[in-house]
């Protein structure tokens, strides 16, 4: 049938289209990995701009990389990985990619925190563009813990045996 084709199995299906996550988190999400932001460097090909330095830091040209991997996006992941407990030395590209988890809904939750942190880093660098005002990484966490409990309770996933670490990871 012309309808089914064969299709394309890609590493960073379960960070965008998470379950836990809000469709604004795996829009935004989807748009990182397809590297479809406007970053400045972008901008300043197409003519739109006349600096590409980056508005966070305003140190270095803002590019995709620059942007998720060096420009503290790296403090923001540092917090998250020690508030999940992950014992991992890895850059933010590595997290798409899967592994082992002994549970399911876990790597569900670090998944949805991975792109709740994608989409604050965009909206950081938005609001600091637009408003001049630029948040501190714990700050950052601050606003991803709500998120994921609200998430997280609309949705309900939770079973006995996962129940003890979703406790433990201090969602307020």
């Amino acid at each position: 049938m012309w309808l089914i084709r064969d299709h394309i199995t890609v590493n960073w299906m379960p960070l965008v289209w998470n379950r836990l996550c809000l469709p604004k988190v795996n829009l935004i999400c989807w748009m990182y990995v397809l590297h479809r932001f406007m970053t400045k460097d972008r901008l300043m090909r197409y003519g739109v701009i006349s600096s590409d330095l980056c508005d966070l830091c305003g140190i270095a040209q803002e590019t995709h990389s620059y942007l998720f991997f060096d420009c503290g996006s790296q403090r923001c992941l540092i917090l998250l990985k020690q508030w999940l407990d992950i014992d991992w030395n890895g850059d933010l590209t590595m997290w798409i990619i899967p592994w082992r988890c002994r549970s399911l809904l876990r790597k569900k939750v670090i998944m949805a925190a991975l792109a709740t942190l994608i989409y604050s880093i965009w909206q950081n660098r938005n609001t600091t563009g637009h408003e001049g005002l630029v948040q501190h990484p714990v700050a950052v966490l601050r606003w991803i813990k709500p998120s994921l409990k609200k998430r997280f309770l609309q949705v309900k996933e939770s079973t006995r045996h996962n129940s003890s670490w979703i406790d433990s990871l201090d969602l307020v």
